[in-house]
């Protein structure tokens, strides 16, 4: 099975910075609750009927 790299649209390093001012914001009590997320892609084709885990040859 080929190998395909999955890259984030938000950097590690970037990622890291958020969460540090996600904690700050909250020990400070300006927010209580945050969804730091960044999104995953797949570079490379795939078939599509393998996308769901369990699926597939």
């Amino acid at each position: 099975m080929p190998h395909h790299p999955l890259v984030s649209d938000f950097p590690k390093e970037a990622f890291l910075r958020g969460v540090g001012e996600v904690q700050e914001r909250i020990r400070a009590g300006v927010v209580y609750q945050v969804n730091l997320s960044h999104r995953f892609r797949l570079l490379g084709p795939m078939d599509p009927s393998s996308s769901t885990p369990g699926s597939g040859p």
